[in-house]
Formats: C-alpha cells, structure tokens, sequence
C-alpha cells in the first residue's frame, strides 16, 4: 500500500498551501489527518468545501459533533470515532451522552437523539430514506425546534467529511513514527513541571484540545508553535533541540564548544571576570562541573593545600572536594560542605532537571567514604546567610563562600552551560591570610588548560 507523509505549510504541494493554512487558521493546528490529506491537492480541497459547507449551516457546535460522531461510529473508524468522542466532550456534551451513541444507542437528549437516529438511517441505507423515516424525522425536530432541511443536507456532507478523513486514515500507519515519541517527550515535561494541557495552554495561547492531540500523537504542532510551548515549559535548550527532531524539524540551537567561534564575545567576558576577580580564584565550569578554565588564582589556591598537577583530568570540582586524596581533609567543616554541595548539584542542574550524567555524577560522589544518601537535602547549618567552606592550613581556618554567575539569556547551549564560581573571603582575616598566602598575581595570568581526566 502507498504511505504519505504528513505535510505542514511550507511541505505540502503548492496546490495545498492556501487550503491548508486556511484550515489551520480555522482549527488552531493542523491535526494529521488533514496533513495527510494534503499530499492530495483534490482531496484536500473536497475535504475542505465539505468542511466549509456542513460549518457554515444553521447546526451549533455540538449539534454538528453528534451528527458527525454518529457517522464515524456507523461507518467504523476508529480514529475519527476518537477524535470526534473528545471534540464532543470540549464542546460540552456529557460524557454519558457520547458513550451512549458510541455503543450504538442514541443519546438521552431528545434533540440529540433526533439528531443522531436520522445521520445513522442516512449512513446506513447510503441516503434512500423511506417518507416514513423523513416525516417522522421532521415531526421530531419540529418538536425540538430543529430544521429538518438543515439536517438532511447537512448529514450528507458530514458523510463526505468522514470519506475524507477515512481516505486519510488508511495510510495512517505512515505518520511520522516521531510523532508518539513528541507526545511522550511533551507529556514527561508537563509532568516535570507539573503543568496540566490546561495551564499550559493558558501559559501559551496554543488551544488544550492542539496540545492533547500532539500528546496523543494526532498532530505535529508548527516550529514556532513548539518553540512557545517548549519556552513556556522552560525547557533546557538541549532538550529543545531533542523536541524539535522528534516533531521533525531540525535543531536550532548551536552545540558548539564554549570557546567555539559563535562563542568568542562570550569568552572575553568570561576571561575579564576572571581577572577582576584576582587574587581570589575563580574558574568556568561545564554543567557537570568540570573545569573549563581558571583564573591564576584558582591553581595557586589549592596548590598551596595538594600538588594538583599530580590529579588526573579533567579537573572536576566536586570530586576535587568530596575525593580523601583531595581537598577534603583540610576542609574544617568537610560534612556540612558536602550535604551543601550535593544539593546544588539538584538544585543548578540545567532546567532543574537532572539528566543521565548528573545521575552518574551524584552515583559518583555518593560512593566516596561516609558520603550519606539523606545529603540530598540538608538542613539549615548556620545562621550566617551562607554555608562558608572552611579550609585549615597550617592549624588557622580560611573561610570563604562563593558565587554562582550563569549567562542570562543563553542563545546557545553552551552558552546556557557554563557558570562562573567565585570564592571571596566571609571575613577580614581570610582575606589577610589569603593575599599573604597565595602573593597577588598579575591580573594577565589565568590558566585555560583543561585536563584529560578527573
């Protein structure tokens, strides 16, 4: 059997452009069943005078989803029987209502029965209803105070719509397999952000009813259209890229090196904040907090504590710290540094999501001695506004605290990586000590070399 491919604005055959994007305006979103059909201009185009005619009559809203449901369940297409099952419900009409004509019975509203007792004699005798069936039927709107032309033209109609989609639905099985893949991608970020499809549509103006079918896999929503809801999801722009391949778009943000070409104005500040930070360190770090680059400082610091060039790389921080053979021994109050540290990895994890790496590292971390899986998240240890680190060397303390500087408004996916730590002294004899410790170093000096392993 011949597949088609789902077609979006910019894909689809010229002869489909203007129909389609007429129909996406109408909808809110294109769902695949009408990205299907417009591989085929004809039917897109008979598609949409059906579509056109049956919503212009004098039916309203629900009105037109009962005749339309009766026909998908009496013609047996699962899909549209679905789809018209949930744009039956958002309209308005009971649940009990809609279970009831989809098991084939008519509805307890009389208007609704009328309604869907006459669309299913029409699908059934394929339009040869008896006078009988009419007059009956015309008696019963009257009574509900429904036209009973309105209806036996509009029944028809519907039934061409439903041969449209039906058209459509039998190559079904070639929708993008990334289609599912986008719906479950969207739906774990919803979950971790613990937005509903309803406040996520209020957040972005994209309908609920278009978000529930990308989910369900019905509808591939448009670049920009994702682009808002990943936005509004505050989605990492690493995972955004992973959302857009998955609804087959390519990726639009760079993954380039943090001293990539497109990363050079980017750099200088990075190597300007290292320097204004001299004499105390400072250093770059990746997500997973490897040294990118330092300021003379940072080396000239621990170095007066360990030989660092006998640790292997790339230099992380956090195994700098937590590693007996590191600087956790002249840390005074190496416990409360610790339980701080492992809850930053949580809590400035990219996105506030922890992905597969940072597992690792934190898997990493926990199996250093007398680490304790409760660290996660530590309880308040001082009265002082932060947690200083205290280093003891040559029997006197050295506390000091940090700051964290990230890029504000990230471009790239480096860019939104990186971070600056800075140490300063949490008091006026650190300060002292630390100048007469490590000497000033000239504010040119600063180091870019990454190691190769931990």
């Amino acid at each position: 059997m011949q597949r088609f491919t789902l077609q979006t604005i910019e894909s689809a055959p010229e002869e489909s452009r203007p129909t389609l994007q007429a129909l996406q305006q109408s909808l809110g979103f294109l769902p695949n069943v009408i990205a299907t059909m417009a591989n085929s201009p004809v039917l897109l185009n008979g598609f949409a005078g059906s579509f056109g005619s049956f919503h212009g009559g004098s039916l309203n809203e629900i009105e037109r989803q009962v005749v339309l449901l009766t026909n998908a369940v009496t013609i047996k297409c699962p899909l549209t029987v679905a789809i018209h099952s949930t744009f039956a419900i958002e309209d308005g009409i009971a649940e009990s209502e809609v279970r009831a004509v989809r098991d084939g019975k008519l509805p307890q509203d009389p208007k609704y029965a009328a309604l869907s007792a006459l669309a299913k004699t029409l699908v059934e005798t394929r339009g040869n209803v008896t006078e009988a069936d009419v007059e009956k039927f015309a008696k019963s709107c009257a009574s509900q105070g429904v036209n009973a032309a309105t209806i036996l033209l509009s029944v028809p109609v519907a039934c061409s719509i439903r041969t449209c989609e039906c058209l459509a639905v039998m190559n079904s099985s070639n929708l993008k397999a990334p289609a599912s893949e986008l719906g479950a991608l969207l739906r774990h970020w919803r979950d971790v952000r613990g937005r509903s499809q309803f406040d996520l549509s209020l957040d972005t103006g994209v309908s609920q009813k278009q978000i529930s079918f990308v989910e369900s896999g019905r509808s591939v929503p448009g670049r920009q259209t994702l682009t808002a809801i990943a936005q509004a999801l505050d989605i990492p722009l690493r995972d955004r890229n992973t959302l857009l391949l998955a609804a087959g778009y390519a990726p639009i943000y760079s993954e380039g090196a943090w001293n990539a070409p497109e990363m050079q104005s980017v750099a200088r500040a990075l190597e300007r904040m290292l320097r204004q930070h001299e004499p105390f360190p400072a250093m770059v770090m990746d997500r997973y907090w490897n040294v990118l680059l330092t300021n003379g400082s940072a080396p000239r610091f621990f170095n007066c504590f360990i030989d660092m060039a006998a640790r292997e790389g790339p230099r992380n921080m956090l195994h700098l710290m937590f590693d007996p053979k590191g600087m956790r021994p002249f840390v005074a109050n190496w416990e409360d540094v610790a339980k701080g540290l492992v809850a930053r990895v949580y809590r400035e994890s990219v996105g506030r999501v922890v992905d597969e790496k940072t597992r690792e590292l934190l898997a990493a971390l926990l199996a250093y001695p007398d680490v304790k899986t409760e660290w996660k998240a530590p309880k308040a240890l001082s009265a002082m506004p932060v947690i200083p680190i205290s280093f003891v060397r040559d029997e006197k303390l050295l506390n000091y605290f940090s700051m964290v500087t990230t890029v504000g408004t990230p471009q790239t996916i480096a860019a939104q990586e990186l971070r600056i730590e800075c140490m300063f002294p949490a008091d006026e004899a650190t300060e002292a000590r630390h100048i007469k410790m490590i000497g000033h170093v000239p504010a040119h000096q600063h180091s870019s070399v990454r190691p190769k392993k931990r």
